[in-house]
């Protein structure tokens, strides 16, 4: 029960992962596309803004920039396929606990009916007929 509580908990976590990977891999992408055409008088000022609008540290380096870039671009596929795997996963712990605690709930209670009726049955046996 809490397993099956937390595999439903954790799949709007991992859409956000995938979303994420997504949004990071196409800015990752356009920034690489566009980086090259920025004017090199021009980088100096502009990199804060590009580091700002990328959610990184202002101080760090056009190098710096790139690594970062390059990582998110490769990243993000991958990123996606493991969130991916992640949610079919957790979707089938779903379906498999919501089955077995219909089950269990099922035979529990078929269990229970028939220990009634056996004591009923018994209880009966035993009274007399006047």
């Amino acid at each position: 029960m809490v397993i099956a509580t937390l595999s439903q908990l954790a799949v709007p976590r991992l859409v956000r992962n995938i979303l994420d990977g997504i949004t990071h891999g196409v800015l990752a992408a356009n920034l690489l596309e566009k980086l090259p055409s920025i004017p090199a008088g021009t980088l100096p000022m502009e990199l804060p803004k590009i580091l700002a609008f990328a959610d990184l540290p202002t101080d760090w380096t056009k190098a710096q920039l790139l690594e970062r870039l390059t990582a998110d671009k490769l990243a993000a596929p991958t990123a996606v396929l493991i969130a991916g795997a992640l949610i079919v996963l957790f979707a089938s712990m779903r379906g498999l606990f919501a089955f077995l605690q219909a089950y269990w709930a099922e035979r529990n209670s078929q269990t229970v009916a028939f220990e009634i009726r056996n004591e009923l049955f018994d209880k009966i046996q035993r009274l007399s007929f006047s």
